[in-house]
């Protein structure tokens, strides 16, 4: 049995947002430090944003890891790295989730960027390497923070609803994210993870 991973002990106002990479060829440094710095900056801009901001956290900590986690806060944030939909451990793990994934066509397969396990305790997300949308670590940073709103709001396709308008300016609450590396964060975005 594999050693499990043991992440840094979280500091007073410090979020932690583990990334558990589970692919058979890992992502190299260059695209892990900028995955990182974009999901840390994303953090730290709601973070910063008061009224927002009724968490106490100051700062966020990125950490990758290879193994299985020794243990999380309750407050850590957990994400999957996985190279394709096929290797969906959610799918695994929940028998109609996989069912739903496999049923799905190969275009709807590249175009899925990452799943949440909405509704169910505890609430699991993955991502995507691979999917289309997924073309730099910028959007693949984009998708880790759309898919912890999932996960932080416990909600599924519904949250959708919740974004403000579609498009450039439509932050990260909406369905179809736009191709943009630098997409903003919303207000609603900041007030629906900060709270």
């Amino acid at each position: 049995m594999a050693a499990n991973a043991t992440i840094p002990t979280a500091n007073p106002g410090e979020l932690r947002v583990v990334i558990r990479e589970k692919m058979s060829k890992a992502t190299d440094a260059d695209d892990r430090t900028a995955t990182s710095a974009r999901l840390k900056k994303l953090f730290e801009e709601v973070t910063a944003s008061s009224p927002h901001n009724t968490s106490n956290f100051k700062t966020c900590v990125v950490t990758w890891v290879d193994k299985p986690v020794d243990t999380l806060d309750p407050k850590d944030i957990l994400i999957y790295l996985v190279r394709t939909i096929g290797d969906s451990l959610l799918r695994q793990a929940y028998p109609a989730l996989g069912a739903q994934l496999a049923a799905l066509s190969a275009a709807d397969r590249k175009r899925i960027c990452g799943t949440t396990t909405a509704g169910v305790n505890p609430t699991y997300s993955e991502v995507y390497w691979d999917a289309d949308y997924n073309q730099t670590t910028a959007r693949v940073a984009n998708t880790m923070f759309h898919e912890c709103l999932h996960n932080k709001l416990d909600m599924g396709q519904s949250m959708h609803d919740l974004a403000p308008m579609a498009g450039d300016i439509g932050g990260f609450l909406q369905g179809d994210l736009p191709s943009k590396d630098d997409l903003a964060l919303t207000t609603k975005d900041k007030e629906t993870m900060g709270g």
